[in-house]
């Protein structure tokens, strides 16, 4: 990664935070499932959401709050996990293997 890139990705399950925590020094969770990770810390540089009610009004700030409410939990200053769960490796793929073996055998 290059410096002060980043990474945005989709997560489904705790062990798929406390991975990305583990890697990135730098997190910040969004809407429940999408984390922001970098090496260096994350800095927004400009308000998509600002700009958009200046252009189309209080019309477009009053969907996206109420959007919002659906959203879910949001952690800008770093994305939260469970300590308990393991970091998912290439070895013991928690989600991707046996989560979904388990689904098929039954």
């Amino acid at each position: 990664m290059e410096p002060g890139g980043g990474l945005a990705v989709l997560v489904f399950s705790d062990e798929q935070i406390k991975t990305i925590a583990s890697v990135f020094p730098y997190t910040a969770r969004h809407c429940s499932m999408f984390i922001l990770a970098s090496t260096e810390p994350i800095r927004l540089h400009r308000s998509v959401e600002e700009e958009m009610t200046q252009r189309f009004g209080s019309e477009f700030s009053s969907a996206v709050a109420e959007r919002r409410t659906l959203c879910g939990l949001a952690e800008p200053d770093g994305a939260t996990f469970n300590k308990r769960v393991p970091i998912l490796e290439d070895a013991t793929p928690v989600v991707e293997f046996r989560l979904g073996r388990s689904l098929w055998s039954n």
